[in-house]
């Protein structure tokens, strides 16, 4: 009868268990770890409410909304590199008619 190595055994078994539990796992720490660091957006975003509601309020003219939007869009692209722009919707048009062959 052959002799029976339990060490090499139970080391193979471990082996087979923590490749068994990362493999069931799947980044699911790391996911967790990424959850709690993430940004959330909406209380970042809180201030330009605020802004906004303050300019409709309180502004001495009426304000045209839809430009206070594109200017907010403007300065948020403008602000991450200085390849980065914001291309208003009619700008876009007159460029594609610009660029067409």
């Amino acid at each position: 009868m052959a002799k029976r190595n339990s060490r090499i055994e139970f080391y193979t078994v471990l082996f087979f268990l923590i490749a068994l539990v990362a493999l069931v796992s799947n980044g699911f720490i790391a996911r967790l770890s990424a959850a709690e660091n993430a940004v959330d957006v909406y209380r970042e975003l809180e201030p330009i409410g605020t802004v906004i509601d303050i300019v409709l309020r309180e502004y001495v003219r009426d304000v045209d909304m839809e430009e206070v939007v594109e200017g907010a869009i403007s300065g948020i692209l403008g602000s991450l590199d200085r390849y980065s722009a914001y291309v208003s919707a009619a700008e876009l048009d007159a460029l594609r008619e610009e660029t067409k062959g």
